[in-house]
This record gives structure tokens, sequence and C-alpha cells, in this order.
């Protein structure tokens, strides 16, 4: 992770749109653990807004340029959050960062810890089309990881496979990197939030390229 962290977060100073509305879902909340929160990006964004934010994440590289830009940091394991139940209003996962969890039972047990430690609101999403992801958002994502994706250099069968599940395994072999994620479809999504207990809504659009759902406790 040490090429990742200095490029998480390189490719606009603003956030997606699909983000922002997101964090609207939760602008009534003052305090906001920001699990998967990588460099902070987001979290500097809701403090702006006047929230309370905690970033936690599993790269210290990462936490180590949040922590020097001056934010709140805690190296946890999404799928054994340290934070006592119900200390937080909202949680939030954002960016598609719940899809890098290599299991489906860890990706459940992440949904879990979340719903256990937020008193109110679990905000997540998912990029919803496979096609897409692997067309567009992972070349770019490939180049952020690793920091020198080649200009016109195209997907190969040798490079990526996947399979019906939605697992993404990317292999660059002149690299020497590995990176996995999982593409979540919005129902499928969906299911295991209310699976975890709580009441979910979609915050946009059920066909939007990225999907972002909010989770309410019962």
């Amino acid at each position: 992770m040490q090429k990742v962290a200095p490029l998480h977060d390189s490719r606009s100073s603003s956030l997606p749109g699909s983000i922002v509305k997101a964090l609207q879902s939760i602008q009534d909340c003052k305090t906001i653990l920001d699990v998967c929160g990588g460099t902070g990006r987001i979290a500097r964004y809701l403090i702006r807004s006047g929230h309370d934010v905690k970033v936690v994440d599993l790269s210290e590289d990462m936490l180590r340029i949040a922590r020097q830009r001056g934010l709140d940091v805690d190296v946890q394991d999404a799928r054994d959050l340290k934070e006592p139940s119900n200390s937080w209003d909202a949680v939030i996962c954002l960016g598609n960062s719940l899809g890098g969890i290599p299991s489906k039972a860890g990706r459940m047990k992440a949904i879990q810890e979340m719903a256990r430690v937020s008193r109110r609101r679990v905000v997540i999403d998912c990029t919803n089309q496979l096609h897409d992801f692997v067309r567009t958002w992972l070349p770019m994502h490939v180049r952020e990881r690793v920091g020198c994706y080649r200009p016109g250099l195209r997907l190969r069968k040798d490079i990526v496979t996947g399979n019906a599940l939605g697992d993404i395994i990317l292999q660059d072999r002149d690299l020497d990197a590995v990176l996995y994620h999982y593409v979540y479809s919005a129902l499928e999504l969906r299911n295991e939030m209310a699976r975890a207990g709580l009441a979910v809504k979609f915050v946009n659009n059920l066909l939007a390229r990225r999907v972002v759902l909010a989770g309410t406790k019962w």
C-alpha cells in the first residue's frame, strides 16, 4: 500500500456527485465514523461541514497521510471495529471500499460491525454494473494503486478474470501488483444491509452507475 497511499485521492480535489449526495443523507448527524476512510478525503469534506469525524482503515500508509492532515485516525479492521456499540451517529463506507474485503463472510461481518457501532445511520455505496466497472473504473483504479498505469494499455485476459459472483482480480506481472475487488449489485447490497438489521433506502437512482444506500437502525 505504500505506492497506493499518496495517489489515493489524486484524481480530483472535489468529491464525486454521488458521494456528495450520500453525505447529504447524514447532514443531521454530528459524529461520523469513516470506515475504510483511507487518506481522509471524505472526512475532510465532512469536517468542513461541521461534523466530528474519525477515520479508520487497515492501511497504516493511508492513515499516516490522514494523520498528517490533522485528522483523528486509528488502524482498525472493518470486520472487527474497536468502537463501542451505538457510539457514532452515523457510519459511512464510501468509494466502493466494502468490495475490497476479500470474502462474502468478511463483507457481511463488516456491515454488521458498522450497524453495531452506529446509533442512527449506515451509508454504503457500490458500483452498480460489472461491465462498467471493468471498462472504466478499474483502469483508473489500477493507475492510482500502482502509480504507473500505462497510457493505452487495455485490460487483457491474462490480467483480468471475473466470475458470476462479481469478483474481479487484476494481476499485472510487470508491476508485480495484484488487486482484488468485489462488485456488488445494488439489490444484493441492500439485502445484506437488511440482514444486518437496517431499514434500507436508496439515496439515489437504482440504475445509477454508483448507487448509494442508507440504512437506519430500527
